[in-house]
């Protein structure tokens, strides 16, 4: 089964010093030594990730434990743009990535 994880919620799930880390904890096990897999693709998760370069050490963890999938960007972008134009982003909603992400991995 895979997960997406919204790049804010990352260095919860990673790092046991953030306050909400407990709380995340399952997830970082059931991606360790689960049938866990992370999922991600596009531009815009990209470039999020791009700037968590603390977590770039479980990210490549992950990665060669094949525990990591990553869509096809182009994909991804199309149905993000798609999805923009038919809710248009708001202060309260502006991840149409995520959504990308879901309807195209299935």
């Amino acid at each position: 089964m895979c997960l997406v994880i919204d790049s804010c919620c990352l260095p919860d799930v990673f790092n046991s010093k953030t306050s909400l880390h407990k709380e995340y904890k399952p997830i970082l096990k059931w991606l360790n030594n689960g049938s866990g897999k992370l999922i991600y693709g596009g531009k815009k998760y990209k470039s999020e990730l791009i700037k968590l370069t603390s977590l770039r050490r479980y990210l490549v963890q992950l990665e060669r434990k094949g525990k990591i999938i990553q869509l096809k960007d182009q994909d991804v972008d199309k149905l993000h743009e798609e999805l923009e134009g038919k809710v248009p982003p708001t202060s309260s909603f502006n991840d149409h990535h995520l959504v990308a992400i879901v309807i195209i991995s299935k």
